[in-house]
């Protein structure tokens, strides 16, 4: 079951988790306009319902975006510990900057797509058949 609210976009953006302990280092994988997924690259756990502090850069913005997250899930991967964070709070002016850059990504992402449709190869119909069968 698919619990998400948005579509995700696979990023490799770096970020900072601040808390009381510091900064933390992560980096995401994906972003949507309601969460991130990041991996830690240094320090423990986050646990599940805990609320975490995010700054991160948005490529072609000259200002962080900041928000609030809530852990949803916890990863324990193999390197990084890592967790799903949906975000709690975030300005409108942040909020929309992530639309944007969301939008952005899923426009380029389609454009692939489209470009490598267009260079397959084409076969036209058999004479007098339809290109494809009942």
């Amino acid at each position: 079951m698919n619990r998400r609210r948005a579509t995700r976009v696979p990023c490799g953006l770096f970020l900072n988790e601040i808390s009381e302990n510091g900064i933390v280092p992560c980096r995401a994988t994906n972003i949507s306009e309601t969460g991130i997924y990041l991996r830690r690259l240094t320090g423990g756990v986050l646990l599940e319902g805990e609320v975490v502090q995010l700054e991160l850069s948005l490529p072609g913005e000259p200002e962080s975006l900041w928000a609030a997250g809530r852990v949803v899930e916890q990863v324990e991967e193999t390197m990084h510990d890592a967790a799903a964070i949906e975000f709690v709070s975030l300005s409108n002016r942040d909020r929309n900057r992530l639309r944007n850059y969301v939008s952005r990504v899923r426009r380029r992402q389609l454009r692939v797509a489209l470009d490598g449709v267009s260079r397959l190869p084409y076969a036209a119909p058999a004479q007098g058949g339809a290109l494809f069968a009942p």
